[in-house]
C-alpha cells in the first residue's frame, strides 16, 4: 500500500527517532484520520516495532478483557504463549522487560479504551515509562488516541 501525504509528521517523528535517548510521544486526533496508518509507515524503520491496541468499548468489557486481548496481543507479538496477567503492573513488566535493548518502536492505539476500566492505568502506564522504557536509548514509545 503506497503511503500518501502526512510526510510533515513523517519528518518529524524521524526526529524522535534519530535521538539519543528514549522518547515518549503522545498522538491524538478525531477517529480515521490515519494516525495509526501514519506510525505504522513510522514502524518500518525499526527493527522492532510492537503495536497494541485496546478493544472497543462495549457495555460488559471489563480491566480483565482487556488484559486478556493484551496478552494475546504480546503472544502474538514475541511469539510466545499467551500470558496470565492478573493486573496492568504485570503485564507492563513483562512487557518492559522484552524491550530493554534495541531499536524499538512501541505503540499503544485506542489507549483510552485500553484503559478506560481501570482508574490506576495511566500511573502504571508511567511506572512502565520510568521503570523500564525510558532505559532503552533507542525506543520509542507512542501512545495513540
Amino acid at each position: 500500500m503506497k503511503f500518501l501525504g502526512r510526510q510533515k509528521e513523517l519528518i518529524k517523528l524521524r526526529e524522535f527517532q534519530a535521538k539519543r535517548s528514549a522518547s515518549l510521544i503522545v498522538m491524538r486526533g478525531r477517529r480515521r484520520i490515519g494516525k495509526s496508518r501514519l506510525l505504522e509507515e513510522f514502524g518500518k524503520d525499526f527493527s522492532q516495532a510492537y503495536y497494541f491496541s485496546g478493544l472497543p468499548p462495549e457495555e460488559k468489557t471489563t480491566t480483565r478483557h482487556q488484559l486478556e486481548e493484551f496478552s494475546r496481543q504480546m503472544a502474538r507479538a514475541f511469539r510466545t504463549a499467551p500470558a496470565i496477567y492478573m493486573d496492568w503492573s504485570d503485564a507492563f513488566w513483562a512487557l518492559g522487560e522484552k524491550l530493554q535493548k534495541g531499536k524499538c518502536l512501541l505503540v499503544f492505539d485506542e489507549i483510552s479504551w485500553m484503559g478506560s476500566k481501570d482508574a490506576t492505568f495511566l500511573g502504571k502506564i508511567k511506572n512502565l515509562w520510568d521503570l523500564y522504557l525510558k532505559k532503552n536509548d533507542n525506543l520509542v514509545f507512542i501512545i495513540c488516541g
